[in-house]
């Protein structure tokens, strides 16, 4: 049995369509002030992913990949 090489998945999706949800991309925010509420990294053969997710005092969310 042959052994599967390591692949990733690569999509694209314009998000929920819900009206009170909306995705605004961004070249970069400052975290100050923000508090984290999830962050994760992952190292896919000799790639990292990271991943943080952060909360505004207004309640927007953030995240950085």
């Amino acid at each position: 049995m042959k052994s599967k090489k390591p692949s990733m998945l690569i999509w694209d999706d314009d998000g929920p369509d819900v009206k009170r949800i909306s995705m605004e991309p961004c070249d970069w925010f400052s975290a100050r002030g923000m508090k984290r509420i999830y962050g994760r990294s992952d190292v896919l053969t000799s790639q990292t992913f990271n991943m943080d997710i952060w909360r505004h005092k207004s309640g927007r969310i953030f995240a950085r990949f």
